[in-house]
């Protein structure tokens, strides 16, 4: 099944066939009205904005879809960070420039490069998803500091190298 990225406000805000028809006959960065009208693949997407390398040309996509493209990149941030703390042996020491890291960061990235070109940057209300930047941002800072061990998982490490907390599967 594919999920795909919200499609561009003017098409949720059409009030009837009338109005949507008008809004896929005009021209758009997003595409052709067929695309316009399903979305942008999630797959495809997130596959494209996380690669290592600078998105070029940048992905178009509305200021709602950068929003959720910036939660998905950041729950990569909090699983890749959440599942190495689990698994890490109390002596292993990491750097947090890892390939799963460096994915996290170059998605932050790139959602950063596509906002700048989004059709929405400059109409956004900020219900709309228009408060992606900031928390680019936060995702930035938060990867920077992927690498560094929060007293609790110092605990952590203790209890698990006496066989508490181990994980029951």
């Amino acid at each position: 099944m594919a999920i795909c990225f919200p499609c561009e406000d003017a098409l949720w805000d059409a009030r009837c066939a009338e109005d949507w028809y008008t809004v896929l006959s005009t021209n758009s960065s997003y595409g052709s009205s067929t695309e316009r009208l399903q979305g942008m693949d999630m797959a495809y997407a997130m596959d494209n904005i996380c690669a290592l390398r600078q998105l070029e040309p940048p992905i178009m996509m509305t200021s709602f879809g950068l929003f959720i493209a910036v939660h998905v990149v950041l729950c990569e941030l909090y699983t890749t960070c959440s599942w190495k703390n689990l698994h890490r042996a109390p002596q292993d020491h990491d750097t947090g420039n890892d390939s799963d890291i460096q994915r996290v960061r170059h998605g932050l990235h790139n959602i950063y490069i596509c906002w700048n070109v989004s059709p929405d940057r400059l109409s956004h209300a900020p219900s709309s998803g228009g408060d992606a930047p900031p928390f680019s941002s936060f995702g930035k800072l938060g990867s920077s500091l992927s690498h560094i061990t929060h007293p609790f998982d110092q605990k952590y490490q203790r209890c698990r190298s006496i066989g508490l907390g181990r994980s029951p599967y």
